[in-house]
């Protein structure tokens, strides 16, 4: 735990506070105090000595934002779309990594440096975030001036470019820079895990580790493979088995140290001809990389900022020895200044990362909001969409919502983003989100602050939608599985995002209460008709009787 002599004697130092104010240039900066709150926003860091004059007033650590502004001090709360562009110089695309798992953290961060290399990107810089994950940056010049193919300056293609570049880059690792072979991964041909080592070390289960796959396309259901079937037999002992998923050599339940391949009889010749079932890594399922730092306003940890939880220094590394780096290098009691700076773009090329940004935007998975919209509105009947006038109640939120709407110790500024984007984006009004975020905050053990709070809900009171993250295995993967919240039902397997899940839902029960009121409605007509029918018989009798007694 930090305290303020700890954080004064490291932010004393004029090295430290140069190397800051260079990194906070055009930047907006903020504070955060020993307390857990934080400083006014918008601020900026004019000069070295602002640094130590903040950390005097009980500052432990300093943020800033991948856009770059201006004059930042123009910036307000609550301002449109349009007048944040106008003050828009640009942004450099800055990836957090935030891996639980620290070896697996290593990897990731090197997994997407070497997928930026294949791209032809050479000013790749990066910083570890004083934790447990790393932020890779490439910095504004890389890009062209304008989007190829639109029409639109580069500079106002954010958040849409760094968030379409960020899921292209982890569908490519995922097909290009990891190969499952049988039980061992491989990661860009340099680190090896099998599935059990994986298993133990990330605590989950083979199938959150794997899909299926059959000709290179996944398979949904894990019932299909019972109908393959495979025999082998260990040419040792005569003993055979029986699976349901190929491999090339299987371990011999009564002979330890021995191998079989399947029997001849199989007459496999290629996998593919056999529409064999294979078992597949998901690299999902540990490359992890978080897209809610692309975001207006979004504000990461500065390059030597210290680490509230750690202690360690957020210090810049050398991309070529990232499995090599060790936290200890970031103790602020030791560290020594290198020259390696955190995107710098003083011997970029402009214009480098237009291959990686062509790429990014013809990937079909991430496309902008009202191509989004447009494809949700297009999965189900018309109905569906035009039928909805009023808020969707929680009785009809998927699993994953409303787990993430019950208390929580961890992860509560990514589920607060995850629901304010989803209920606004199924008719809730600020007035409501706001009383419901306001009582889901108060069951916390530890509840956030308010003005974090407050702060998401203007963005969103003057924001266009923004659909939440997609489902796993679509664009934005993994985060309701990484949250502990992704508990599927029947109609989890036919949907993308958490807001199809609702509406359809919605559309459902207005079908039911539909043809029940249409029900109804025949029902009293029938029963309308058998009155009349009723009434004129009765009619009819009566003057029978009236006939005859005249009669």
């Amino acid at each position: 735990m930090m305290d303020l002599g700890a954080c004064l004697r490291y932010y004393k130092r004029t090295d430290i506070q140069k190397a800051m104010l260079q990194a906070a240039q055009d930047r907006e900066v903020s504070v955060r105090y020993l307390d857990g709150g934080f400083g006014k926003r918008p601020d900026i860091l004019e000069n070295n000595s602002d640094v130590i004059e903040n950390v005097k007033q009980k500052a432990s650590s300093f943020h800033c934002s991948e856009e770059i502004w201006v004059n930042p001090m123009q910036i307000s709360t609550g301002m449109k779309k349009d007048e944040l562009i106008k003050l828009r110089k640009g942004w450099d695309l800055v990836l957090d990594i935030d891996c639980p798992i620290w070896e697996l953290s290593k990897i990731t961060t090197w997994l997407f440096i070497e997928a930026l290399k294949a791209h032809g990107i050479k000013s790749i810089s990066l910083k570890f975030s004083g934790n447990k994950g790393f932020h890779i940056g490439v910095p504004f010049k890389s890009f062209p001036s304008i989007v190829p193919g639109k029409d639109i300056p580069i500079k106002d293609y954010f958040p849409d470019g760094p968030r379409r570049i960020a899921a292209y880059l982890v569908n490519y690792i995922e097909k290009n820079l990891i190969k499952t072979d049988d039980n061992t991964i491989t990661f860009g041909n340099k680190v090896k895990y099998t599935f059990d080592e994986l298993m133990k070390i990330t605590g989950k289960s083979l199938s959150e580790l794997t899909h299926l796959e059959r000709n290179g396309k996944r398979v949904k259901s894990e019932k299909v493979i019972e109908k393959n079937k495979y025999e082998y037999m260990c040419n040792l002992c005569g003993h055979s088995e029986t699976k349901t998923e190929y491999r090339e050599y299987i371990p011999c339940s009564k002979c330890s140290n021995t191998f079989v391949k399947p029997l001849q009889t199989n007459q496999i010749n290629s996998k593919k001809e056999a529409g064999i079932i294979e078992r597949k890594f998901d690299a999902l399922s540990v490359v992890e990389v978080d897209t809610i730092l692309i975001a207006p306003r979004h504000l990461y940890r500065m390059v030597y900022s210290l680490h509230e939880k750690s202690g360690l220094a957020s210090i810049p590394i050398d991309p070529s020895r990232i499995l090599l780096f060790e936290k200890t290098e970031a103790n602020p009691d030791t560290l020594q200044l290198s020259n390696l700076v955190f995107l710098d773009d003083s011997k970029t090329l402009h214009g480098e990362a237009e291959n990686l940004l062509v790429k990014a935007f013809d990937f079909n998975p991430i496309i902008e909001n009202e191509e989004e919209e447009r494809r949700i509105k297009g999965a189900f009947s018309k109905e569906l969409t035009e039928q909805i006038t009023q808020k969707i109640p929680e009785e009809l939120f998927p699993p994953c919502i409303k787990l993430l709407l019950q208390p929580l110790t961890d992860g509560k500024k990514r589920a607060m983003f995850i629901l304010l984007n989803f209920m606004q984006s199924v008719g809730w009004n600020y007035d409501e989100m706001k009383e419901r975020i306001e009582a889901w905050n108060k069951t916390h053990p530890e509840p956030l602050r308010e003005n974090l709070i407050y702060t998401h809900l203007n963005y969103h009171k003057v924001q266009n939608k923004v659909l939440p993250p997609n489902c796993p295995n679509f664009a934005t993967a993994q985060y309701y599985k990484d949250m502990g919240v992704c508990r599927p039902d029947g109609l989890c397997a036919r949907i993308k995002n958490p807001v199809q899940y609702a509406k359809k839902r919605a559309w459902i029960l207005n079908q039911e209460l539909n043809n029940s009121k249409k029900g109804r409605k025949k029902e009293d007509k029938k029963q309308q008709g058998n009155r009349k029918e009723k009434t004129s018989k009765e009619q009819q009798n009566g003057i029978s009787d009236k006939l005859d007694s005249r009669a």
